[in-house]
């Protein structure tokens, strides 16, 4: 059977398969243009893969064009003849219908040279495959080289891990490869003196066919997959993908593996070659800031008990007189002790010295005690308006019969002020619950009684008229809206000068720091009648 000049022959003219000469044997490749040196293989040199489909067939070593995959793999005393079947594909027919790429190069990885002779390759591992227009070998094509190792038994040197671009002034005139049964097949490079005549070449096997070999182009396979050696050529490469240079990315493509994050890594545990950076504490939410212990009057404890007096007057003291040496008027009054509760708090721990002697450590300490003292200014903070909700619930008032226009959160707020001012009071702070809160946050403009003005956000407080703080809290009410009103001046909290106190003691026999938190909070609810609860118990 007759076929066409090339390297490879077509196995008849409906089949997708080609077949001819992937790598000759002990043929020295052609100098690349970048200077890497010439190489030629033994027989055994280059290890064949077990299953050949491994071995994709790509044009002119793009690996983005694959147009089909190996079948059969022959090691021959020639070389290597591989098979390959063209992929059912618009890129495969395309390939089939205009055959000028006559050409089969190889994909050779691992390549080690032999140190004495370095043309001489010792070793390597077929990979893949193209067809091109010419190739590193006089009598096959161009081989991709990567992954290069050493040898040193065999006194090898380690070889560029680049791609072996050579050029060739000679070309053998043929190349024979027998098979298994013996029978030749003679291969003829396409710018031999049989290119002459009808382009056709007799076999000697018996299925008469003839393949032929060629030389693929070097310049465009080393194009595509030459492994650049320094920094500003990979830069270089990256710039250029980032216009759409394909072969820029195939070229960055082909650069070895460094993760930075996997086994053996630079950020792996135990590496220590890229640190981290240290930012400290990070952020960990809003720091607590108190708001019910300002609602009350502030000072400062003096004595273990606070005590004072609170004058009733049973009548009233003056009346109305009829002059002219009359007697006057007279009446009575009365008063009652008022006496203070004390609540005290603490923390203590004893540290490791190791945090405060060496570095980084007393960081972490410096942060947690703040969290103690934030821990501090919570408790304190919740059980004054404890206190506040326990004086209100003296003086509970049911809620009114309000508009229906506006919710019922806005008129307990109304009502509590006038109930604290009818008591003789100043009204100066509410605290509502979550349900009053809400009717309050969500009420309309337009529905709020125009003789009063309110002020709420998402602050979690607001005014009422102008000068009354409103806060949201736990007033001991969760079924119903709820709200307390107070005279700032009706109860006082004392805490002592700095607080909390903080105190240090060396644990010296046992190599630690103790450091502890002290505070103290006391109460003293002066004018009962200035704290009043709008609403109704839980049932």
């Amino acid at each position: 059977m007759k076929t066409e000049h090339g390297t490879f022959a077509r196995i008849g003219d409906d089949s997708r398969r080609i077949r001819g000469l992937l790598l000759p044997y002990n043929e020295p490749s052609r100098l690349a243009a970048s200077g890497t040196e010439s190489i030629a293989f033994s027989r055994g040199a280059v290890t064949l893969p077990r299953d050949p489909s491994v071995v994709t067939l790509n044009v002119e070593h793009d690996r983005f064009n694959p147009i089909g995959r190996a079948v059969a793999l022959e090691d021959t005393d020639a070389g290597v003849v591989a098979e390959f079947e063209v992929a059912d594909t618009d890129e495969g027919d395309a390939y089939l219908a205009d055959m000028s790429k006559r050409k089969l190069s190889a994909e050779v990885a691992g390549i080690v040279r032999d140190a004495a002779d370095r043309v001489r390759g010792i070793a390597g591992r077929l990979t893949g495959a193209a067809v091109t227009t010419e190739g590193a070998f006089a009598s096959a094509a161009l081989f991709a080289v990567g992954d290069i190792t050493e040898e040193q038994s065999a006194e090898v040197t380690e070889a560029d891990p680049d791609v072996i671009e050579v050029s060739a002034e000679e070309t053998p005139s043929e190349v024979v490869v027998t098979d298994a049964a013996g029978n030749p097949t003679r291969f003829v490079p396409a710018d031999s003196e049989d290119d002459e005549g009808d382009n056709t070449t007799e076999s000697t096997t018996e299925q008469d066919e003839t393949m032929t070999a060629s030389v693929p182009n070097t310049a465009t396979a080393n194009e595509a997959v030459e492994t650049p050696k320094t920094a500003n050529e990979v830069f270089s490469l990256i710039t250029k993908a980032r216009f759409d240079d394909r072969d820029a990315e195939n070229l960055l493509a082909a650069l070895s593996d460094i993760k930075v994050n996997a086994s053996g890594g630079l950020t792996t545990a135990g590496s220590g070659i890229i640190q981290p950076e240290w930012v400290g504490e990070v952020y960990r939410g809003r720091r607590y800031a108190q708001k019910y212990i300002g609602l009350g009057r502030r000072g400062i404890i003096r004595a273990m008990d606070a005590k004072g007096f609170r004058l009733a007057q049973g009548t009233a003291l003056v009346a109305a007189w009829s002059g002219n040496k009359t007697e006057l008027p007279s009446g009575t009054a009365s008063t009652t002790l008022v006496s203070s509760s004390l609540r005290k708090y603490g923390y203590a721990a004893d540290i490791a010295r190791e945090f405060f002697d060496l570095p980084g450590g007393e960081e972490v300490i410096a942060a947690f005690i703040e969290g103690v003292v934030e821990s501090y200014a919570k408790i304190v903070d919740t059980d004054a308006l404890a206190d506040i909700v326990t004086a209100a619930t003296a003086n509970i008032v049911a809620p009114d019969t309000y508009p229906t226009d506006y919710p019922a959160a806005l008129g307990q707020l109304i009502q509590g002020i006038s109930e604290v001012e009818n008591a003789g009071g100043q009204p100066t702070f509410a605290v509502m619950n979550d349900l009053a809160w809400k009717q309050a946050l969500y009420t309309p403009k337009d529905a709020v009684p125009e003789f009063v003005t309110f002020d709420f956000n998402t602050t979690l407080d607001g005014t009422s008229d102008g000068r009354v703080h409103v806060v949201r809290g736990d007033i001991g009410v969760e079924d119903t809206a709820a709200v307390v009103v107070g005279d700032g001046s009706s109860i006082r909290f004392n805490e002592v000068g700095e607080t909390p106190i903080q105190l240090e003691a060396l644990d010296i026999a046992r190599g630690g720091v103790d450091r502890a938190v002290v505070g103290y909070l006391q109460t003293l609810v002066e004018f009962p009648d200035g704290l009043v609860l709008v609403g109704a118990a839980d049932e």
